[in-house]
């Protein structure tokens, strides 16, 4: 009877061995993982949380299926975190007052105070649309350059004086007409890093390799931008190549066949990538891979998703940075993609703005790691019962870690153990931040949960369904971004007089937004003592693929919910063509083009006049131009100055020219809309003394 006895011990002891191996391994597919099922506990307020159990796991004790080691030799690629991208979408956010913009970007970007954004990537702007504005060009021809063009270096000037760690970076979606070559777009790309720099002081730590979403790899601009950047100061740049959307890792297949393509990129980066992770292939070339763009925010899409998303991809494809578009919902309500930004600021005439919970999914990520930081690959994975995805950070000297977890799609409770090693800080207190994403109110979102002492570098954790969780052993968080007293909204009065006087030359006015071409301040031509409005886009630039214009500079202004008022606006001619102004305005899109609705007056330099109304057609996908009025006058000389009006009461619509009365049609299509001021071509044209005021 011995021998089956001592046999039965025998596995008995090869299972509780196998079993304890199986608890403290960590499989990786990648970098796959593993968990176990607890209790749940109730706190003395009543809210449900994680209590934690600090134990060993020695004497016996169950092990749980997760087991979370974390080890100084344990090295990924370096944490990026979550950074946004700032294109098209935040024009009237610089037309705040200066307290109140402050306000909202310290919201952004201040340490431990809310979403604290990593790394703000900024659109180099070409004059032509980017999706559904367009931002105007600091070097509009060779010989011109204007570092005061558009509103972005006001962005990323204020944000580096409220946090210098915000990494900076530029790309570009179009260029101007004089771009022809490689070397012409290298050059054109350090001139902006160069004039950010010598201009506003601005130190820029990343520039695109490519032109947004580009295809094929532009392999011969990237060489010579790289070459520019170092032998002009700037080697400390980095340089992000790919940015490709459809064909994502080409870039990669290419710097492994080009040894100067690939010294010259300092980051792979790709768009909208789920499913279609990197090549494990790839890692070979020792260089960070980044979802440099994804899915925007703000009711499109969910923001407590893109937590999840950004450990998936580093889980699943080794991704160490996550980009989405964008910064902030900042043009007018009827405008495409108005509600593209992880905050809303549209309302700069009364400082009026909205910040949303989601955006603390941001903070769980960014408050508890830097630049400098890196993932920790056999730290990160799965749980092994609810396949909740988690990954581990550490600081670069080994005396701090993070572990962030997500438990969106978990059914019931589940167990961890996480055990620190002695080349980490094994009985370093640890605080546990959480998230309910089902929670509306702050007492649940983004709170500190628990402070947990290890024993022997050792404790548990309960986890709980539908939860975002941050373990950290560094202090500082919190959600004083909060702690802001917003203005009200308030209706914008229709009586709005703009002469351009109060602003320097070449600068973008105030509550203007470019939808094509480029507005800027000008010394008023045709003897004209002052300034004026002048479209300074000139020749047919090199559009984005996804631009979504007709070729035809517009700039959008005012109230979207203007109805009865009259625009005037005094107009000269530089060139032949025509101008318009434009009320009752929206460009609403559809699939493939901005729309121009309204009712415009045009008026051509031969001396026609015209009351025009466009609408869309869905099937053609154009817009669709009626004339309801016409007639002709005498030829107006160029550089000369003249006024043209339109008004609307009701159905009835009155052009105007010089102050007298041309004609008055009826239409009841379109009842309320913006201001647009357009041109007939990327030439110069000038506008003045723009006047608002009701009409009844």
């Amino acid at each position: 009877m011995k021998k089956p006895i001592i046999l039965s011990v025998f596995i008995i002891l090869l299972l509780l061995i196998g079993c304890h191996k199986r608890g403290g391994q960590i499989t990786t597919t990648p970098l796959e993982t593993t968990v176990t099922t607890p209790n749940q506990t109730t706190t003395k307020d009543s809210t449900t949380t994680n209590k934690p159990v600090i134990t060993t796991t020695t004497q016996g004790i169950t092990l749980p299926d997760t087991i979370i080691e974390i080890d100084a030799n344990d090295n990924g690629p370096e944490f990026a975190g979550y950074g946004l991208v700032a294109t098209g979408t935040d024009a009237l956010l610089v037309d705040y007052d200066d307290e109140t913009r402050r306000q909202i970007l310290e919201y952004l970007f201040k340490d431990n105070y809310g979403p604290e954004i990593k790394l703000l990537k900024l659109e180099i702007g070409g004059g032509s649309n980017n999706t559904n504005t367009s931002v105007a060009s600091h070097m509009p021809t060779r010989d011109i350059e204007n570092y005061y063009a558009s509103y972005g270096w006001k962005i990323l000037k204020e944000v580096q004086e409220i946090n210098p760690d915000v990494k900076l970076m530029g790309l570009h979606w179009s260029l101007p007409s004089w771009v022809k070559t490689p070397s012409d777009e290298a050059y054109y790309i350090y001139k902006w890093v160069d004039g950010m720099k010598r201009v506003h002081g601005i130190d820029i730590d990343y520039i695109g390799g490519q032109r947004n979403e580009e295809e094929p790899m532009n392999r011969y601009f990237t060489i010579e931008l790289r070459r520019l950047l170092d032998e002009n100061g700037y080697g400390h740049v980095k340089i992000v190549g790919g940015e490709a959307v459809y064909s994502k890792w080409s870039v990669a297949d290419l710097m492994m066949k080009f040894p100067d393509y690939n010294a010259a990129i300092d980051v792979i980066g790709g768009h909208y990538v789920s499913p279609h992770y990197p090549n494990p292939i790839y890692f070979q070339l020792n260089k960070p891979i980044w979802e440099s763009e994804a899915g925007g925010w703000n009711g499109e899409y969910n923001t407590y998703g893109n937590f999840r998303k950004f450990l998936i991809n580093y889980v699943n494809g080794g991704l160490s940075g996550l980009q989405t578009w964008g910064l902030s919902a900042s043009v007018y309500e009827n405008s495409w993609w108005h509600m593209i930004g992880i905050i809303t600021a549209k309302n700069p005439w009364n400082g009026n703005w909205t910040y949303y919970n989601q955006n603390w999914a941001i903070a769980h990520i960014n408050q508890f790691g830097d630049f400098g930081w890196y993932f920790m690959k056999n730290a990160s994975g799965r749980t092994a019962i609810e396949k909740s995805y988690f990954a581990t950070i550490k600081s670069p000297d080994n005396s701090d870690y993070s572990i962030l977890i997500e438990t969106f799609e978990a059914k019931t409770d589940e167990e961890i153990l996480i055990k620190v090693n002695d080349n980490m800080p094994k009985d370093k207190k640890v605080y546990v931040w959480s998230t309910d994403i089902n929670a509306t109110n702050h007492n649940s979102i983004f709170v500190k949960v628990d402070e947990i002492t290890p024993k022997n570098g050792e404790y548990r954790y309960v986890l709980k369904p539908n939860r975002m969780y941050s373990f950290t052993t560094t202090t500082g968080q919190s959600k004083k971004g909060l702690e802001v007293n917003i203005k009200p909204d308030t209706f914008w009065s229709p009586n709005y007089v703009e002469d351009f006087e109060s602003y320097d030359i070449g600068h973008r006015p105030k509550y203007f937004i470019d939808i094509e071409g480029a507005f800027e301040v000008a010394q008023a031509g045709g003897g004209r003592e002052g300034k004026a409005l002048r479209q300074v886009a000139i020749g047919e630039p090199i559009r984005w693929y996804g631009a979504f214009t007709d070729p035809y500079p517009y700039t959008l202004f005012g109230e979207p919910f203007w109805t009865n008022i009259k625009a005037s606006v005094d107009v000269l001619f530089e060139t032949n063509g025509y101008v318009d102004l434009a009320i009752r305005a929206s460009e609403d899109a559809m699939k493939e083009k901005l729309s121009r609705k309204g009712y415009y007056i045009r008026l051509h330099n031969s001396g026609k006049w015209e009351i025009l109304k466009y609408t869309l057609n869905q099937q053609t996908k154009t817009n669709v131009k009626k004339v309801l009025a016409s007639g002709t006058i005498n030829p107006i000389p160029l550089n000369e100055w003249n006024t043209i009006s339109i008004a609307a009461k009701g159905g009835s619509i009155t052009a105007f020219l010089n102050g007298e009365v041309l004609t008055t049609v009826q239409d009841y299509s379109y009842m309320s809309g913006n201001i647009f001021l357009a041109t007939s071509g990327y030439k110069y044209f000038q506008f003045d003394n723009l006047i608002i005021e009701p009409f009844n």
